[in-house]
This record gives C-alpha cells, sequence and structure tokens, in this order.
C-alpha cells in the first residue's frame, strides 16, 4: 500500500512538473518608433517696435538721423504734402503668417484727392471685404526671413488745395487723427486671408467696443 501511495505521489510530482514547464514561441519585434516634438517660432513683431513711423516736424519733413516715432504732429496747411510713412515690423524667423492693418481715416474730408490715404494703402494691400478700413497683405503669406521684414502701409498725406480754413480748423481741433493698428495671425490652418481674419482678436476688429 505505501509503496502504491509513494508511486502516485511521484506521479503527481511528475504531473506538476509538466504543467510548470516553459515552451518555446516563435516571436518577432518591430523597433521602437520615437516622437519628437519641437514649438514653433510664433508670430511676433520687431523687438524695438512692430509699427513706427518716421519722426517729422510739423510741416511733415523727416528729421534726418532721428529714430522712428510712434505719434507725430502735423500743421495742416492747404495743398500741403506730409511725410507719413506707418510700417509694420515683422520679426525675422517667426512663422508664415498673414498681416492685417487697420486704418482709421479722420483726416478723409480734407485730403487731396490725387493721393489719398486709402488709394496708395490699395497699392501694396488688399481691402478686406464687409470691414471697411481693414486690410491685408496683397500678396497673403508673409514669410519672415532672417532678419525682420518690414511693409510699409503708406507714405504719406496731403491737404487739398481748396481746403478752407474752417474744414482745417475742424479736423485739427475735433480730435480727429490717422490711427494705424496692425495684428499678425498664423498661416497655417487657414486656406486665405478672408478666412483668417475671422480668427482675429476682438478687440482689434472692434477697437471701439474694446475700448468701451
Amino acid at each position: 500500500m505505501k509503496k502504491q501511495i509513494i508511486a502516485a505521489a511521484a506521479a503527481a510530482m511528475i504531473c506538476v512538473g509538466a504543467i510548470g514547464g516553459t515552451f518555446a514561441y516563435l516571436t518577432s519585434q518591430t523597433e521602437t518608433v520615437n516622437n519628437t516634438f519641437t514649438v514653433g517660432n510664433n508670430v511676433a513683431f520687431a523687438e524695438d517696435g512692430g509699427l513706427d513711423e518716421a519722426k517729422v516736424n510739423e510741416l511733415g519733413e523727416a528729421e534726418p538721423g532721428a529714430e522712428r516715432v510712434t505719434k507725430n504732429e502735423y500743421k495742416l496747411l492747404p495743398g500741403h504734402e506730409y511725410t507719413k510713412d506707418p510700417t509694420v515690423h515683422i520679426k525675422g524667423g517667426s512663422e508664415p503668417c498673414y498681416v492685417f492693418v487697420h486704418v482709421e481715416n479722420g483726416i478723409s474730408g480734407i485730403e487731396d484727392s490725387t493721393q489719398t490715404i486709402a488709394a496708395q494703402i490699395e497699392q501694396n494691400w488688399t481691402k478686406v471685404a464687409d470691414k471697411p478700413g481693414f486690410y491685408y497683405w496683397k500678396d497673403g503669406v508673409v514669410t519672415p526671413g532672417v532678419n525682420d521684414t518690414d511693409l510699409i502701409v503708406f507714405s504719406k498725406f496731403g491737404v487739398k488745395e481748396n481746403a478752407k480754413y474752417e474744414e482745417l480748423k475742424t479736423v485739427a481741433e475735433g480730435g480727429n487723427s490717422i490711427t494705424i493698428t496692425a495684428c499678425l495671425i498664423q498661416a497655417d490652418g487657414f486656406t486665405d486671408a478672408n478666412e483668417a481674419v475671422n480668427a482675429l482678436p476682438t478687440e482689434f476688429l472692434n477697437p471701439g467696443a474694446a475700448a468701451n
């Protein structure tokens, strides 16, 4: 009886050993796929100023060697022409972008009709549909190089020859001015500038509302 029990135990041990054994399967493994990420260079205005113009005296004559400014004061005279060259400066290395400007022309009523600000702008900028005063760079996407990219909005303005003193006084004392604002937005993700305009900041598209 003891021999039978020992034999049965030995058989059980053999079975356990068989169940716990290792089997060799055919296998194959791929190489690891690694993903790396970088961040775009952003879209940014030049570090020393994104929008400025030449410094001029009250007659609109540029002051040689002077640093560019964000504000000038002019004395309005009939038939006179003034230098005013607002320029957008985009930082070198920025991602491709669309460039928009908003121009509020408070002196349109006394302008020389042969060289209006609007006509000058439209030489290099395209009107944004249904948004008066808004324009985008005519070539669409702007791809800055290593150095800053400069885009001139317009270069001068003139007063009509038959402007009356009362008209000039009304403009000067009424707080009228020429105001320019610029905005950049990445080009990636948009088919064209007309689509990109819908993603521009509200404070740019509605400056009056933002101020209230």
